[in-house]
């Protein structure tokens, strides 16, 4: 056998990788991410942890061209967005009502 063996380097790591996400809003639009990472590095022969936090934007969209529209455009997607869902939700309502009665008579 030539050179050392690195088969258990993490055997005294407890935690291992860590990321936790933390949202800043309701929405989920902004989030914060804190991370530690742990991995053996034979280049430096040693154990490398890498420590950090990460600001993270989160955007939805149907259509790419939502993306670079202006702030008010995309209100107004989105309000349009959620009316017809609000819409569907309500037809899908009214439909299982209709069939919960027809159901229940003899």
């Amino acid at each position: 056998m030539e050179g050392p063996s690195h088969a258990n380097q993490d055997a005294s790591n407890i935690a291992g990788n860590v990321s936790v996400d933390y949202q800043l809003t309701k929405d989920g639009r902004y989030l914060v991410r804190v991370y530690q990472t742990n991995q053996y590095e034979a280049d430096f022969e040693g154990q490398v942890i890498e420590t950090g936090m990460s600001f993270i934007l989160s955007f939805d969209y149907n259509e790419l061209k939502e993306l670079f529209s202006t702030r008010k455009e995309a209100k107004e997607i989105r309000k349009k967005n959620k009316a017809t869902t609000k819409q569907d939700e309500e037809q899908k309502r009214l439909q299982q009502q209709q069939q919960s009665s027809q159901q229940q008579l003899p």
